[in-house]
């Protein structure tokens, strides 16, 4: 078949599997609507900044849905009965988890679930399809702060080392870096999580952009992550310096 000729075909072909996404999404709004609370809650927090980048993750991941609209039509399929199967569990394993009061697990279950009912619905062709948008808003999830101790470990460490290169006397005591002039905290929001977590989202975002090659967005990721937390340890460094 031809470019044109596909494309004609796409152009032709029926817009239902955008309609049942869309339902879809509407049901999982008004379900899931204590998670979706809570993580607005988290994105527009006053002082606790490392997810306020998540409005924009939600509206790049809805756009790349958009982008990908024509695939999805094309792979629409017959429905997988597995995947709604495990949608429904888990909608029960969210259920308790929001009954329990445990915030995290119940705000990291819908996505999850909406997509296992989307897969189930357009088939498992449109769910790969699917998958890297879904996958892209958990750049928004507060999953990463289990990162944060790491992160501040590694910050003073590559502060102590860069102070050794310069000549800086430092004494490290925990999270605290000591200098003649005065003492610093490495505190979390000193960790540079949210450098982090907005290096691999652009990155993870070109490759998804570019359509590359596994490989290719593993590389991305792997430059973009790195010197997201280069540059934040460089910015601690600059202010204990001056």
């Amino acid at each position: 078949m031809s470019d044109s000729t596909l494309r004609a075909a796409l152009r032709g072909a029926s817009p239902r599997p955008l309609v049942i996404l869309a339902l879809l999404m509407a049901v999982a709004l008004a379900a899931f609507w204590p998670s979706i609370s809570a993580l607005m809650e988290l994105w527009s927090h006053p002082e606790r900044r490392t997810y306020q980048h998540g409005y924009l993750i939600a509206a790049i991941a809805l756009w790349l849905m958009y982008r990908e609209r024509r695939r999805i039509i094309d792979s629409t399929a017959r429905p997988a009965p597995a995947m709604l199967a495990l949608a429904a569990l888990g909608g029960v394993a969210w259920a308790v988890a929001w009954n329990a009061g445990l915030q995290a697990a119940h705000i990291l279950l819908w996505p999850a679930i909406l997509w296992s009912a989307a897969t189930g619905a357009l088939g498992l062709r449109a769910g790969r399809v699917l998958a890297r948008p879904f996958v892209f808003l958990y750049f928004a999830m507060p999953i990463w702060d289990a990162f944060i101790p790491g992160l501040q470990a590694a910050t003073v460490l590559a502060n102590n080392v860069l102070a050794a290169l310069i000549g800086m006397p430092v004494l490290i005591d925990g999270n605290y870096i000591h200098i003649p002039e005065g003492t610093f905290e490495i505190a979390g929001g000193c960790s540079g999580l949210n450098y982090l977590i907005v290096g691999l989202a652009i990155a993870a975002l070109l490759g998804e952009i570019n359509r590359d090659r596994p490989g290719r967005r593993l590389l991305l990721v792997a430059i973009g992550g790195g010197l997201a937390i280069a540059s934040n340890w460089l910015r601690v460094f600059i202010i204990i310096y001056a």
